[in-house]
């Protein structure tokens, strides 16, 4: 069974969003705003924010920038160990731009993720529209890096992030000349959004 996951509506959808206000935010009466709003609106909901480390860096395949294809993006993929995706909380995930620079985002730009062990996946799957967001097979690198089983048996992509955590991780994946693997039981093929 391939792993494929939605977001919850509700609370995460409202951080989302206000994670995105905050983000937009023309200047720092803005911001703080968005900030003091996100605050209230997690406060009503019985939560608070999360300690963060900061994750970003830059990934290469063969030693240079990933190029995704029509329609294909680099994904970078969080898995959390203690808590595996499902079918309400898909794994956290971001993009890669065109120079292979990655950063996550949770509550705004660049802020990271929350602390914990993870194991760090990739894939360059093809994206969904309007009618199908999120992402979906093939992955374009031959589902070599999307497990979190096989990866976590590597050191460099096994992550214990503490804060303030970096911006300076650098991984370089092999593709070229290898077998287009099968992916495992844990494997990330898919990431449904609604």
């Amino acid at each position: 069974m391939r792993r494929a996951a939605r977001t919850a509506p509700g609370i995460v959808g409202t951080i989302a969003l206000w994670a995105l206000l905050a983000s937009l935010g023309a200047g720092c009466g803005a911001t703080s705003s968005a900030n003091q709003a996100l605050d209230e609106q997690l406060k009503a909901s019985g939560s608070s924010r999360e300690t963060l480390a900061r994750f970003a860096g830059t990934v290469t395949v063969d030693g240079l920038p990933p190029v995704p294809g029509a329609k294909e993006a680099f994904a970078v993929i969080l898995y959390d160990l203690k808590n595996p995706p499902s079918a309400t909380q898909p794994p956290r995930f971001t993009y890669c731009r065109k120079d292979g620079r990655f950063e996550f985002n949770t509550y705004e730009r660049g802020d990271g993720v929350p602390v914990g062990s993870y194991v760090v996946l990739f894939a360059q799957p093809k994206v969904g529209g309007r009618g199908s967001p999120g992402f979906k097979p093939p992955d374009s690198l031959k589902n070599l890096y999307n497990d979190p089983e096989k990866n976590g048996k590597v050191p460099e992509f096994k992550i214990d992030l503490t804060a303030p955590g970096r911006t300076d991780y650098a991984f370089d994946l092999s593709v070229a000349g290898k077998d287009s693997a099968e992916p495992g039981p844990q494997a990330i093929t898919q990431i449904r959004l609604r």
